[in-house]
């Protein structure tokens, strides 16, 4: 994927690799423009894709879509970005902390790989949630996952050995280019301004996309697999946990796709993992 071949030994060794992406002037006109819309994104931590309004979404990948894609193209081969947008913490916010995940299946993970590019606007450190990330985890589950798959490792890796968590601070126009699969999170925002990042999802040039939906209250165990195109990223308002007045985490279902081949459906699964696998996989090679 990578046009430089040492970049590629990194990356398929560490599952992500940082480079230099953006300049200073790509930075502020992708600030501007969250600023311009920043009432969209009122979370402790939020994201463009998960908006309900079609339009500001569209706008948000149209212009991150223009600035990253040429950067895009020097850098790797034959990819596409089908979902592009922000991610925002707000300023002084405890609870913006995001836990250990792999982000969802965009492909056939059996054949194709997609992967992730994550450019912070801000300078990001510990204090403000630069992204903490297990080296090499992206070798750990292949299983396809769903947007709201709930985290089957959650213990396991809340007791992972610090010496396995990498703290990634980065300057503002950098980016963190990973595998889906890659286990990463960030802690939670105590600055005194938001943090505010640009994302794409990239997929091979030819690929044909996937949604895996998941009805984590009536049918867990399951994931339906549909055949979608980059439009659905763009209009598809998926399931999402809120936080009520009484501090009550609930579930809000995304609807299941209409109008797109539905492929097939299949068990929800997980690979197996012990905290012996875990740090057996982890140890330096």
């Amino acid at each position: 994927m990578f046009k430089n071949s040492q970049l590629q030994k990194i990356f398929d060794r560490q599952g992500y690799v940082v480079i230099d992406f953006l300049d200073a002037r790509e930075v502020e006109n992708l600030l501007s423009l969250h600023r311009t819309h920043r009432n969209h994104l009122q979370g402790n931590f939020d994201a463009s894709l998960m908006v309900a309004d079609l339009e500001y979404r569209a706008t948000v990948h149209r212009e991150v879509e223009s600035v990253f894609r040429g950067k895009i193209n020097k850098l790797l081969t034959a990819i596409r970005p089908c979902a592009c947008g922000f991610v925002v913490k707000k300023a002084m916010s405890p609870d913006s902390e995001l836990q250990f995940h792999q982000d969802m299946s965009f492909v056939d993970e059996r054949s194709q790989v997609s992967l992730g590019i994550w450019c912070p606007l801000v300078d990001v450190s510990q204090r403000n949630g630069c992204l903490r990330v297990v080296s090499g985890s992206h070798r750990l589950n292949s299983k396809p996952r769903a947007q709201v798959t709930p985290r089957p490792y959650k213990e396991l890796f809340s007791s992972l050995d610090a010496k396995f968590i990498t703290e990634v601070p980065m300057r503002a126009g950098q980016a963190f280019v990973q595998y889906q699969q890659l286990f990463h999170g960030s802690a939670s925002n105590v600055s005194s301004s938001e943090r505010v990042a640009a994302y794409a999802v990239l997929v091979p040039k030819n690929a044909k996309l996937r949604f895996y939906y998941q009805d984590v209250i009536n049918k867990p165990d399951k994931l339906e697999v549909f055949e979608v195109n980059d439009r659905f990223y763009l209009t598809y308002v998926p399931g999402r946990f809120e936080i009520d007045d009484s501090s009550v985490t609930r579930y809000v279902p995304g609807t299941r796709p209409l109008g797109f081949k539905r492929l097939e459906v299949i068990d929800y699964a997980f690979e197996p993992l012990t905290k012996e696998r875990l740090e057996l996989e982890l140890a330096p090679k």
